[in-house]
């Protein structure tokens, strides 16, 4: 079984509410893994992307954990675990 992901924040922008600061983010990502045996499968993807503020404020760094299950028949499902800010 092959397992590929795709992530893409393109142009993916916002505000936030309290400060009134712009942020950007221009990333994307390609992931993928063969899978040999029977069953299915859990797969855990950690990752960081970096957040741009559009003026003085710091840029931001967004880390998340996914666990992504594949069952034996190849439905796919996940759940964000883990996720915060730094800056």
């Amino acid at each position: 079984m092959t397992v590929i992901f795709h992530e893409n924040y393109q142009n993916f922008s916002g505000v936030d509410l309290n400060t009134g600061n712009a942020y950007q983010v221009n990333s994307a990502s390609n992931a993928w893994d063969h899978i040999s045996g029977e069953g299915g499968v859990d797969y855990m993807e950690n990752q960081t992307v970096v957040i741009v503020s559009q003026g003085s404020a710091p840029n931001l760094t967004l880390h998340t954990v996914t666990c992504i299950n594949v069952s034996a028949s190849g439905e796919a499902s996940a759940e964000i675990v883990d996720m915060y800010l730094t800056n």
